[in-house]
């Protein structure tokens, strides 16, 4: 009898010893699958958004986000799909840890030609996070028309305190003053001043230079963009200088702005966003120590 009870209870130490195990899995591998390296990396949980540009899918960002969790800076936490009405579904788990989240963000309708979608889709991704997993703050990572949304964004509710503020932002190949092709080239190449003015504004521009007063100060910007060094001065869809236009716009509040130039057939426009040097950057920027 006594033998009997001694295997019961070992038998129940052995199951309760594997739960324990089990939850410690779940809490240290599963929510954060990451090996954090804290000497190299700061960690939060303030969330990164990927935004793709005109016709972008999953592809536009699945590159990217896999060096960061290759490199152990950050993890994919959810995929948003936003609908064209704002309804935003989130797929996949975070526990709010400090894993320096990652948002896959997809909208449905993704060549929508009406500006003010692209921004307010943005809102609904960052109240959603705001009102289940109180956020304060978030980044973006976006490319092509993905950064006109961004800038947008910028305008439209920058100046609401009622939103988590956008904290760092990454523009890759932006679209600020004209696209190469679209309403005369020579407004998307129009010579920059020392402060990043162009000498020709497109209208788009002129209204966002509201923000050179507007613009959050607490604000840190990493404008990437792609030169193929074949004559063209651009990554084969944007004029670089439409992309060093954000300068004029930012730098007067900014917190900080950088510009880093990628040059060859790897710095084409679709290319960046494969390019394991801009990878490298952007990790450097949003999470390095």
């Amino acid at each position: 009898m006594i033998k009997h009870k001694s295997i019961i209870w070992g038998a129940l130490a052995a199951i309760l010893i594997l739960l324990l195990s089990l939850m410690f899995y779940y809490h240290n591998v599963k929510s954060a699958n990451l090996q954090k390296n804290d000497t190299k990396y700061v960690y939060s949980n303030t969330p990164t958004l990927y935004i793709h540009g005109f016709g972008g899918g999953p592809g536009s960002s699945n590159h990217m986000i896999a060096a960061v969790e290759k490199s152990n800076a950050g993890k994919k936490v959810f995929t948003a799909t936003v609908q064209a009405d704002g309804q935003v579904t989130l797929q996949g788990k975070w526990d709010n840890q400090q894993v320096n989240p990652l948002v896959q963000v997809l909208f449905k309708n993704n060549r929508s030609h009406n500006e003010a979608d692209g921004p307010r889709w943005i809102k609904s991704v960052v109240i959603l996070l705001q009102k289940k997993y109180h956020i304060k703050a978030f980044n973006i990572v976006a490319h092509s028309r993905g950064t006109v949304n961004t800038i947008d964004y910028l305008y439209d509710y920058g100046q609401d305190t009622k939103l988590p503020k956008l904290q760092k932002y990454v523009s890759m190949a932006g679209i600020y003053n004209g696209l190469r092709g679209f309403g005369g080239n020579n407004i998307s190449n129009s010579p920059l001043s020392k402060t990043g003015k162009p000498e020709t504004m497109s209208p788009e521009f002129k209204k966002l230079t509201k923000l050179r007063t507007d613009l959050p100060t607490n604000l840190a910007i990493l404008n990437i963009y792609g030169n193929l060094e074949d004559g063209s001065h651009s990554d084969g869809r944007v004029q670089n200088n439409s992309s060093k236009a954000l300068k004029y716009l930012v730098s007067p509040r900014a917190k900080s702005y950088q510009e880093l130039e990628f040059k060859g057939k790897k710095a084409q426009h679709s290319q960046l966003h494969e390019n394991a040097a801009v990878d490298r950057a952007i990790i450097k920027f949003l999470f390095s120590k």
